[in-house]
């Protein structure tokens, strides 16, 4: 091969590869928090930015939070089916979203009611698809705080007829119990003290998880505590979560658990 035509063919290739990766560039999204360590009870900013320098291009934007146990939740409705907050949009060559918040969240609600390291994530995907087109943008932040049964995945196990004195601190915090039933058993749970409190029942782990719960309770106790009489209608462990009635209600309760 002449020197020439060796050239040639160089340049050639030179010029394919910058046009074929110029073609390739991706879609951008970047995810951020306001700061990387939150205490429960505190307020959690999202904000997001992004940019297009690819040929334009259709796509559906996904936010999540992803928790300590890998489960991911996306925006804003905490879903786990990748619903995406914007289906279908189209990102023209040149496109730029600068920084902006798209959400206040509060640290110690549901999914962040845990202490440990999560992570916020955005990604472009083709719309109706999982085919990410962009990279996966993670932002990770810590939650500290909490009493060890701030999850269903750390709930204290109760016997029947069993209490537990428990405290709902700081702010935000909630507390998680299991216990085990048999079918039919017809089960109360119910708070006593000072403190406000609410209570949710759910069947089993995968609906705690999801905060999917059967039934729930304001002041059906004495005072402003929180009674829940509950059919079990099969076998199965379930799940209790105590908070408070409002953002900041703060303090001591016992818990029961009886048939």
């Amino acid at each position: 091969m002449s020197g020439a035509v060796r050239i040639s063919f160089v340049f050639f290739v030179a010029l394919w590869l910058s046009v074929s990766l110029g073609f390739a560039q991706k879609p951008v999204i970047e995810v951020y928090t306001d700061t990387d360590s939150y205490e429960i009870g505190q307020e959690l900013v999202l904000s997001v930015m992004g940019n297009n320098e690819g040929p334009g291009i259709y796509v559906d934007v996904h936010i999540a939070v992803v928790t300590p146990d890998g489960r991911i939740y996306e925006v804003p409705g905490w879903s786990t089916d990748f619903t995406p907050i914007l289906p279908n949009v189209f990102l023209p060559t040149g496109f730029s979203y600068p920084k902006n918040d798209i959400g206040r969240y509060s640290v110690g609600s549901f999914p962040m009611s845990q202490s440990g390291e999560y992570l916020g994530a955005g990604a472009l995907a083709r719309p109706g698809t999982l085919d990410f087109v962009s990279e996966i943008y993670c932002a990770r932040f810590e939650v500290r705080g909490g009493d060890g049964n701030d999850s269903p995945s750390d709930a204290i196990r109760l016997s029947m007829g069993d209490s537990y004195s428990g405290t709902l601190s700081p702010a935000g915090d909630v507390d998680w119990y299991k216990f085990d039933v048999g079918l039919l058993d017809n089960v109360t749970v119910d708070t006593t003290g000072d403190t406000d409190t609410l209570l949710y029942w759910y069947d089993n782990q995968d609906k705690a998880e999801s905060d999917d719960y059967t039934a729930s309770d304001d002041d059906s106790g004495d005072g402003h505590n929180a009674r829940i009489t509950h059919l079990c209608p099969w076998a199965s462990t379930c799940y209790v979560k105590v908070c408070g009635r409002y953002a900041d209600t703060t303090g001591d309760y016992t818990v029961r658990v009886y048939d």
